[in-house]
């Protein structure tokens, strides 16, 4: 039976009621809801973040920019005619469909991406230098020692603030600061990590123990977070993903093709999560649409770390398959941004390669 008092109260003012022809008939058009969704307003509240990575006395900014998007609640309104005989309705056609949109209930992070042609500055002290506008992806390198005339990179300010003029803004705003000190302390660490590894790449394929196979996942991840645009970090990693394939790394990337449909699903995953646990330029690359070298490698890596936290899922891997093994977020996202860099066809070498 119809509920005829819940849809007395929706309906339209100006269509409340026509006359009908004869017999006393009347139409009117009722809104009945039928659904819930949510959409997202648009982007605001930017603010920016810069990364900082050194090598041999260069130093690389990247900056990266996120803004705030109102989540917004909406009713999905379906409108009828309905044809009455006194208050009784005897005919209800549907006529069509709109949306209702409902006042915001809080905000998500959104719009994570490269903040590109915007000024960086290096301040320490009284001085603040330029060195230069980012590119499309949020990047601008310099030479420190000669960006602060000094004789070598030992010279340079112990601590910089990373000022910024983002494009057609007038003032500068703060990215925060970087101990370059503690950065050079960094690279030690990081010549001794690429030592490590590569003391377990020279035994080959077959010459590793698997603790030592291992264990070479565990220092390669870490380097990929310390130092992702370290130059002697890229060279590695084509030896590394050499022995992890069986095959050259040239020969995958030859593979990556743009499945769209997992960059939805990635990008939806990361509006869900906000920035939990995920770095700026993977955040980044995913809301930009970019296969991006660095974030293929941490969401490859991210995925392989699952896979062998779950040997039955290793043996039949599937991306369709992602959204019932109970993995977290970050697991899912990088398995959608691995599927829209390489495609549905990689499932089966990363089954094959994930036990090794």
């Amino acid at each position: 039976m119809l509920n005829h008092s819940r849809k007395l109260g929706l309906l339209i003012p100006s269509l409340a009621l026509a006359i009908a022809c004869g017999g006393g008939s009347t139409t009117r058009m009722v809104d009945d809801p039928t659904g819930q969704a949510t959409t997202y307003g648009g982007p605001k509240n930017t603010s920016y973040h810069a990364e900082v990575d050194t090598s041999q006395g260069a130093a690389q900014v990247t900056v990266f920019q996120s803004s705030l998007c109102d989540v917004i609640p909406i009713t999905v309104m379906q409108r009828y005619e309905e044809v009455l005989h006194g208050d009784k309705v005897v005919q209800r056609n549907p006529v069509t469909k709109k949306q209702v949109a409902g006042d915001p209930t809080g905000t998500v992070p959104c719009d994570q991406t490269y903040a590109r042609n915007v000024e960086v500055f290096l301040a320490a002290g009284d001085g603040r230098h330029s060195i230069g506008k980012t590119d499309e992806r949020g990047v601008v390198s310099a030479d420190l020692a000669q960006v602060f005339q000094v004789a070598n990179y030992d010279q340079v300010p112990d601590k910089v603030e990373i000022v910024l003029r983002p494009l057609r803004a007038r003032e500068v705003v703060s990215a925060g600061s970087v101990s370059l000190s503690e950065l050079k302390r960094q690279q030690g660490r990081v010549g001794e990590l690429l030592a490590s590894l590569e003391e377990i790449l020279a035994k080959g394929e077959t010459g590793a123990s698997p603790a030592e196979i291992t264990k070479s996942y565990e220092v390669y991840a870490t380097l990929q977070a310390m130092a992702p645009h370290d130059p002697r970090v890229k060279g590695i990693s084509a030896r590394f993903w050499e022995l992890f394939y069986g095959r050259k790394q040239e020969e995958g990337r030859e593979k990556m093709e743009k499945n769209l449909k997992a960059l939805g699903a990635a990008k939806e995953t990361l509006k869900v999560m906000g920035d939990a646990a995920i770095p700026l330029y993977v955040q980044a690359a995913v809301n930009s649409g970019t296969l991006d070298s660095s974030a293929v490698e941490w969401s490859t890596l991210r995925l392989i770390s699952a896979l062998r936290a779950a040997p039955t899922v290793c043996a039949n891997f599937s991306f369709g398959s992602v959204g019932t093994y109970g993995w977290p977020a970050d697991a899912r996202l990088a398995a959608s941004y691995v599927n829209f860099a390489r495609g549905d066809s990689y499932a089966s070498i990363l089954s094959r390669a994930c036990g090794r």
